[in-house]
């Protein structure tokens, strides 16, 4: 079997910029809880195309997109960004956009593994990815049609990973609500200066 490699086209790059001050006014507006989390969220600044079984898909310029949605607590497993970035900016697209892709979850999901594969993204870690986001969709309903067939896999492939995962998870889970409780005191205690106005390029 053919090592994969990481693309080195300048095609294959994925080139993102992060939201003007205009954007994530609304994003952070949109949003009822986790208003931090729309600094997370990036838009493309060229068409991202594709190769091999995915070459019939181009994602336009300027797709929003949070790159791999990733728990913080989890994000020293998996970081949001990482060689996996272009698949995951892809599974964004095919799964939000149904009627242009004519993919629906499963096959988005399906389609994520293989550019995972693509872009040289290791056997065991996109393997526990796919896992991930086939039960997470399951979880919502949204698995697609034969998404039973994926349940027994999946299940097992997280079950596998949760003793490596779950425990410094929780250890993270718990200094970030500490840390979140510290700073909570301290603004309450320690009157703060109004921030100056947001300033970002745009």
């Amino acid at each position: 079997m053919e090592r994969c490699v990481p693309p080195v086209e300048k095609t294959a790059v994925l080139h993102v910029r992060q939201l003007t001050a205009a954007e994530l006014k609304d994003v952070r507006t949109a949003k009822r809880f986790f208003k931090e989390s729309a600094w997370d969220e990036w838009r493309t600044t060229q068409p991202l195309e594709f190769d091999g079984p995915n070459r019939q898909f181009e994602v336009p310029t300027d797709f929003a997109t949070d790159l791999v949605s990733v728990p913080g607590a989890v994000a020293w497993f998996v970081p949001r960004a990482g060689r996996y970035a272009r698949a995951a900016v892809l599974h964004d697209y095919l799964w939000r956009f149904p009627d242009r892709t004519g993919c629906d979850r499963r096959s988005a999901d399906h389609r994520f593994r293989l550019q995972m594969q693509r872009d040289g993204v290791s056997l065991l870690r996109r393997w526990i990815i796919w896992a991930t986001v086939r039960l997470s969709a399951m979880i919502q309903a949204k698995g697609g049609a034969g998404w039973w067939k994926d349940l027994p896999g999946a299940a097992l492939l997280v079950l596998l990973v949760a003793p490596i995962v779950v425990l410094p998870a929780l250890a993270i889970l718990v200094s970030t609500v500490v840390f979140w409780i510290l700073e909570s005191a301290i603004a309450v205690v320690v009157p703060d200066e109004a921030p100056p106005p947001l300033q970002l390029k745009t």
